[in-house]
């Protein structure tokens, strides 16, 4: 009897964590298509996965004062602002390289300013 409720928990706990992961994918596609993506769920949590394990090392290296400094982002920030595109800044244009770089159909890099405008 006891070897029959372990196993019905364990089957219970499987299903709760089924529940959840098609709730996240759903979520992760409602996310999604308010920017006009129609990949599906599980695809775009892989795709968010590869992203984080690749920013996560960079993110710790950046918070103990290695990769990237001040004034590199501030160059950044005036590169950003100087893009061909008008509606383009840091946000717009790091969104857009995560979108290359994870080779989202349509993704394309972003467009670098002029050589001539700044000290990049």
């Amino acid at each position: 009897m006891k070897t029959a409720t372990a196993r019905q928990e364990k089957d219970e706990r499987a299903a709760w964590l089924q529940r959840r992961r098609a709730n996240h994918h759903k979520a992760l596609e409602t996310i999604a298509r308010q920017v006009g993506c129609e990949t599906n769920g599980l695809t775009l949590w892989r795709q968010l996965r590869r992203v984080e394990n690749w920013l996560t090392p960079l993110s710790l290296r950046h918070c103990n004062g290695e990769g990237i400094d001040g004034d590199q982002w501030e160059r950044f920030k005036g590169a950003a602002g100087r893009s061909p595109d008008p509606e383009a800044d840091m946000s717009t244009v790091l969104r857009q390289l995560v979108r290359w770089y994870c080779r989202e159909p349509g993704a394309k890099l972003p467009e670098r300013p002029p050589a001539d405008g700044g000290p990049w």
